[in-house]
Parts: C-alpha cells; structure tokens; sequence
C-alpha cells in the first residue's frame, strides 16, 4: 500500500505487483553543483551536470526499451531529496512514451551502503523475486546487461557487474544480504573486493561468476572521461556515446591532460553534444 513503510521509504503509485523482477536506480535532480562534483572541478558544474543527465537517461531509457525486459520489469526511481519528488517525476515520464513501469521512492538517509540495503530490503518484501540496483556513472551500460544480470539471478542468489576502478556498477539479490552493505569503504577500489569477502565470510556461495557480465569503466573524474573516451577509439566505437561531428576533437583534447584548460573546453563540448539514444 502506499505511505510511509517501516523503513521510512515512501512507494508511488499504489499499484498491483505484476513482474517477478525489478531494476532500481539511485538519482538526484540534475542541478549544476549538486551531481558529479568531481567532475566538475575540471569541466564546470553546468557541463557536469548535463553529463549526469545524460547518463541517467541512458540508463532509464536502455532498460524500459529493451525487448527482454519490457513485459517482466518495473523500474524503481530512488530519488535523494522528498522535495524533489515532483521533478523528478516529470523528468523522467518525460523520457518514456509510456512510463508504466516505474515507480518512484525516497531514499533512506545514510551512505550508500545504507541506502541500498533499505532499497532492496522495500522492494523483495513487495514480492519481487529478482531485483538489480544499477548505477548512472556507466556510459556502456545497455539494457542487454541489465536483462543478463536478472538472467543470472535465475540460477545465483547473487551477481556482480564488476567496474574497471575495482567497483561495481551492479549488484543483483535474491534476497537482502546484510554483509554487503557495511563495512565497506565505499568509493575505493576496494569495493568489489571488500565485498565478495563480506559473502565468502557468511557463508554466502551462490554468486555468479564476474565473467557473467561485461567489466565497464565509471566516470568520476575528468581522467575517467578520458580513458573512456580513448576506450571508444581503440574500439572505433562512437556510437551511441559522442556525436561524430565532437568525437576526434574531443579525443584529441583529452590526450592532452596536463593542459587543464584544453581539457575542460573539450569535455564540455562532450557533454554538451553526448546522444545515447
């Protein structure tokens, strides 16, 4: 039902349970200076800002449009302010033709362990036997990932989608397990690590193999944009990352990291001309 739950999270809209499984995405309201501010000490908060849009919405869109997903799936948007429910709702109908699949909660105060333990721990107890949170750093993640890591779920209590920094940007439950959400120094390479030690510790043995989804770089940093960015040329692969007409020039830019200011004009064309529909 809606209102308030126990554990403080807030479900909107009251509607039946009609899938099995659930993607849940952490997002703040894009505002300069509020979102990638690591970025934005190299790049400026507005241009961080509109690649955190951008990623968000990639996000959002490559899940609810993916053919394996779109009949068996409901989206969960936590959203990190109450006061900017009614923003972020309208942000993101405004990117589905229809947006029935989602829903919308409040996160929980705390860190991120915190946080993502009372979103897992609401969204089991509504019924839903696969759940994956994803994170919006990932430029590369597509709705192919997300539908392998619920495929994994079928035969695995647990599943990883290991990032490059010795993160994740996945993590896929069965059922809520406690030790992965503390005791955890959060932001560091250590992550993914820390965590699989945290299972093997209690006993915890049904975890899918990290080979079970791709390995993908976040982006924090400026110096993570531009590894990235060289990733996508080794690969020749601009599509669906960077504009063709951007793509050389911001490249070129970014080889050039001890020039801080090359950096920041090129990062900003990036982010003001990125396209990942």
């Amino acid at each position: 039902m809606s209102g308030p739950e126990p554990n403080g999270l807030v479900l909107r809209p009251n509607e039946p349970l009609g899938a099995q499984q659930a993607a849940m995405i952490f997002v703040r309201r894009p505002v300069p200076g509020r979102v990638k501010t690591r970025l934005a000490a190299a790049v400026g908060p507005e241009a961080a800002c509109d690649f955190y849009r951008a990623c968000c919405e990639h996000v959002v869109s490559a899940i609810a449009r993916c053919p394996d997903l779109q009949a068996s799936t409901h989206i969960f948007i936590f959203f990190s302010e109450p006061s900017d429910e009614s923003e972020i709702k309208r942000w993101m109908h405004g990117l589905l033709p229809s947006p029935n699949s989602l829903r919308f909660v409040s996160q929980v105060a705390g860190d991120v362990g915190a946080r993502m333990q009372a979103a897992f721990q609401h969204v089991l107890a509504l019924g839903y036997h696969r759940v994956v949170v994803v994170g919006t750093d990932i430029p590369d993640v597509s709705g192919a990932t997300v539908a392998a890591a619920l495929s994994a779920l079928r035969q695995h209590g647990v599943v990883f989608g290991p990032a490059l920094d010795g993160g994740y940007y996945l993590l896929g439950l069965t059922a809520v397990r406690s030790c992965l959400f503390s005791g955890i120094d959060w932001s560091t390479e250590r992550v993914l690590q820390q965590s699989l030690a945290a299972l093997r510790a209690s006993g915890v043995a049904d975890v899918a193999p990290l080979d079970s989804l791709p390995h993908l770089r976040d982006i924090d940093t400026v110096r993570d944009l531009a590894a990235w960015l060289a990733d996508k040329q080794a690969a020749h692969d601009n599509e669906g990352a960077v504009s063709a007409v951007g793509a050389g020039a911001i490249l070129s830019g970014c080889r050039r990291l001890g020039h801080e200011g090359d950096v920041s004009t090129y990062t900003y064309y990036l982010c003001r001309s990125y396209r990942l529909d």
